[in-house]
């Protein structure tokens, strides 16, 4: 007997993608091709949590984490918002895709419609989409200015929040009620906690918790590496804040000094540290202020490197770094800021951003567990506690790969048919 339903290909659903590109002038078509696409992670996330969310909120008896007829404790995106397309040539591998990747050549929404002068932005064509009893037939049209470039990717992705927007899905996972400005940092198969003052270790396997030792002051991040625990002061004295270095027994083992303010959340390296700061002031190596750039130290707290942020670094702040990836959340509350809403996939390599926005703006302190799959735990506010959460980039509903990348130019429209097919209910 099985025991777990494996969604896997049996969706349902299955796509295919034409791109035209006809001459502006004459309507003469120089290029089309046709291609089935791949159903995407984003799609798969969206059926569990459709499914999970329906029988759990309609029960009756004790609930044992979280009130499960409150939405936000589970949550994906609704897939299909937008067709993006893109110069990522990678083969495909719908396993292992969560976002879409590369550069933006141009994209559309299939719930608006556009007729400005964006570079980018295209319109669905109400007047031939087709909506029928098994087959959707979307038609996305791009005037002579807009999506001009190279691409080969055409993606189908969450995204109703604008144009780097992928959603991504949530589920509670433990009772344990948080500060927002409590940390956290997933190293060895635990998560390593910062609550208030006190340090405690955390086994997700049997949800039990552990307590270690209690600081004697302030804090505002946590890391675990090679055996000890790292704690940034966040009380800054003339411009200085130390990462303190502990063994497991709460006995201080070092200490490095670096002339960054009020540190947020330290992300051990071999050769050093990663670091925020939350100091509004302007630093006089950077030229920036000190919260609009991620810092990289050295052993002795030297800075050794920096990139800016695509959002103001805060206290609530949630940061880490896996290999060439760096997770960045919760910004300040101030919507003049870009991306505080959303949960912040940077390419350190290329500098490429990608926004994964969630609907409230309750996402503190995060840790990967899986930079590859974009798997996070994080801390979240569910209109009041603030809890555990286990988080998965999921913007990608599918994708097509065409044979050979295509460049459109001003000279011609654009063409996109994405056919959406399902198979019958019964």
């Amino acid at each position: 007997m099985k025991d777990k339903l494996n969604l896997g290909n049996n969706l349902g659903v299955k796509g295919r993608v034409t791109v035209e590109l006809r001459n502006a002038k004459t309507g003469e078509v120089e290029f089309k091709e046709t291609k089935d696409n791949f159903i995407g992670n984003g799609y798969k996330l969206w059926a569990k949590y459709i499914q999970k969310k329906e029988i759990l909120s309609n029960v009756l008896g004790i609930n044992k984490i979280v009130d499960y007829s409150n939405n936000n404790y589970l949550y994906a995106p609704t897939p299909f918002i937008m067709v993006v397309l893109t110069n990522d040539d990678s083969e495909k591998d719908p396993e292992n895709e969560f976002g879409y990747k590369g550069d933006i050549i141009g994209y559309a929404f299939r719930n608006e419609t556009y007729s400005g002068d964006d570079s980018q932005k295209g319109t669905i064509n109400t007047a031939e989409t087709i909506k029928d009893k098994n087959k959707i037939t979307h038609i996305f049209d791009f005037p002579t200015h807009a999506a001009n470039g190279t691409f080969q990717s055409i993606n189908f992705a969450s995204g109703k929040l604008g144009r780097y927007g992928q959603g991504y899905a949530k589920e509670t996972i433990s009772g344990l009620k948080f500060n927002f400005r409590d940390k956290i940092a997933y190293r060895d198969g635990y998560i390593w906690l910062l609550m208030n003052k006190e340090i405690k270790k955390y086994n997700t396997k049997d949800n039990t918790v552990e307590d270690l030792f209690v600081l004697n002051f302030d804090s505002c991040g946590i890391d675990y590496y090679n055996g000890y625990i790292y704690i940034t002061n966040y009380v800054s004295s003339n411009y200085e804040s130390t990462i303190f270095k502990f063994d497991l027994e709460g006995n201080l083992v070092d200490k490095i000094t670096t002339s960054l303010p009020y540190l947020v959340n330290p992300v051990c390296a071999e050769d050093g540290f990663w670091v925020l700061s939350d100091s509004p002031n302007t630093h006089n190596l950077t030229g920036m202020q000190y919260d609009k750039a991620i810092y990289k130290l050295d052993l002795n707290g030297n800075i050794v490197n920096y990139k800016e942020s695509p959002i103001y670094i805060s206290y609530k702040s949630g940061f880490d770094i896996k290999g060439d990836t760096l997770f960045l959340s919760k910004g300040r509350e101030d919507n003049r800021y870009d991306y505080f809403k959303a949960l912040n996939h940077i390419n350190l390599v290329n500098g490429e951003v990608r926004a994964f926005y969630t609907y409230t703006d309750g996402l503190y302190s995060i840790t990967a567990i899986d930079a590859n799959k974009g798997i996070l735990y994080g801390i979240t506010d569910l209109n009041g506690p603030y809890c555990l959460t286990k988080i998965q980039l999921a913007g990608l509903s599918s994708r097509v790969l065409l044979t050979a990348p295509q460049t459109k130019n001003n000279a011609q429209t654009m063409k996109v048919t994405y056919e959406l097919m399902f198979d019958d209910l019964i």
